[in-house]
């Protein structure tokens, strides 16, 4: 194929973010920040994550428990937040952060990125689709990166 100019590349196609929450009924846990009845949760987000007001979210992946406040990841523009429950957030600048790191734990039920920072998400997504979760966090951190 080389020697002929035969050779195809695979392209991966976009996944379309609010089909994707629709389809796999994360409307819950996955708030784009596209969606106007997201406002209220997103500002939720922001005051726990301690995300200034100048950073709007794009993407969150959170969870509200009853006490604590929401805990999970957000992106912006500018950086990467992951908050435990009840635990003080982690903010990474988003050039320091490489989506190709962004994996699961050998058990599923941690992710980490950038090869140890531990990334918190609602441990009750259903675990058939991680997987593409994981994908579609890693083609938001290059779409915000770019």
């Amino acid at each position: 194929h080389q020697q002929h100019g035969t050779q195809q590349d695979l392209q991966a196609q976009p996944i379309n973010l609010a089909k994707f929450i629709a389809a796999h009924g994360l409307g819950d846990m996955a708030l784009s920040g596209n969606e106007p009845k997201n406002v209220k949760k997103l500002a939720k987000i922001s005051a726990k994550f301690q995300i200034p007001a100048d950073e709007a979210i794009h993407l969150a992946l959170a969870d509200f428990p009853l006490f604590g406040g929401p805990y999970g990841m957000a992106l912006t523009r500018s950086a990467f937040y992951t908050k435990d429950l009840m635990e003080d957030p982690l903010r990474l600048p988003l050039a320091q952060v490489d989506e190709r790191s962004l994996r699961y734990c050998d058990d599923g039920k941690e992710m980490r990125i950038n090869s140890d920072t531990p990334v918190f998400f609602p441990v009750h997504i259903k675990s058939s689709v991680r997987e593409q979760l994981l994908d579609l966090l890693k083609q938001e951190i290059r779409l915000l990166k770019s």
